[in-house]
């Protein structure tokens, strides 16, 4: 059955280790979200903590191209790879980065439009605030989505994103010009 368009259709693509886990799941649950969960490394009684009528929670590998065409927002930890599906589907991402490394893919996805970092207090990196407004901020963002339709619409890649993104070199370029 296919949820109403006003409703939320999350994807969770986290490692089961991640401390936000438990804040992650809550919202969706309270909610009544639409949510396919992929927790990698979850055992039987992590994946039972997910159970709910709304969400599908698993720990095996998921076919990454068709969880997020049928996702309005991903929830994942920027790992590049993950980050790199999510921009090419066209699916805003709520980011909540762990490492260095995924701090920096984060921190280029917020760049290029494409994703909201989740909202951590200071200090303490096993509670997110307001992850609803952070799926909302998400939701609103027009970049990915205007790359999806400049994909099917090749004429409209002009308007479809005018980021600018300052380079390496410190040049500023426009996506739309390449």
């Amino acid at each position: 059955m296919t949820p109403p368009a006003s409703s939320k259709r999350i994807f969770v693509y986290l490692p089961a280790e991640l401390p936000h886990l438990k804040g992650v799941r809550d919202q969706p649950l309270a909610r009544q979200w639409s949510t396919t969960a992929v927790i990698r490394g979850a055992s039987h009684a992590d994946l039972v903590l997910w159970h709910a009528k709304h969400i599908q929670a698993q720990s095996t590998h998921v076919d990454m191209a068709h969880a997020l065409a049928h996702a309005d927002v991903l929830i994942t930890h920027a790992g590049h790879s993950t980050v790199c599906q999510a921009l090419l589907a066209g699916v805003p991402m709520v980011l909540i980065p762990r490492s260095l490394e995924t701090r920096h893919t984060a921190i280029a996805a917020v760049h290029a439009g494409a994703a909201v970092i989740a909202d951590m207090p200071e200090g303490d990196d096993s509670v997110i605030n307001d992850l609803a407004g952070s799926i909302e901020q998400a939701k609103a963002l027009t970049h990915p989505r205007a790359r999806r339709q400049a994909r099917l619409d090749p004429a409209k890649a002009g308007e479809a994103s005018g980021s600018n993104i300052k380079g390496a070199n410190g040049q500023t370029t426009n996506e739309a010009e390449g």
